[in-house]
């Protein structure tokens, strides 16, 4: 039982640790966007049309994503169903 209970303590502590690193390492990333963002607002854009813009970047990839995992999927059922 203790080996168990020291098995559980070393695991739960590496997800503490990866997840603390992940983070800490997005609170780097929002310091970073932020400073981006105030960049392009020093210079006369407007933040609120590149935030749309990216986000629609990312929608997009998302969506062709999904659309080639289902794809993928149609493709593997109708290989088992034998109409390939």
């Amino acid at each position: 039982m203790a080996d168990a209970i020291g098995h559980n303590s070393a695991k739960l502590q590496e997800f503490i640790d990866r997840l603390y690193e992940r983070e800490t390492e997005k609170r780097s990333v929002a310091v970073d966007i932020r400073e981006i963002k105030g960049e392009a607002k020093d210079q006369g854009f407007n933040v609120m049309a590149i935030s749309r813009i990216v986000a629609e970047k990312l929608r997009d990839s998302d969506k062709a994503a999904k659309e080639a995992q289902i794809a993928e999927a149609v493709d593997q059922y109708k290989l088992q169903l034998g109409l390939v």
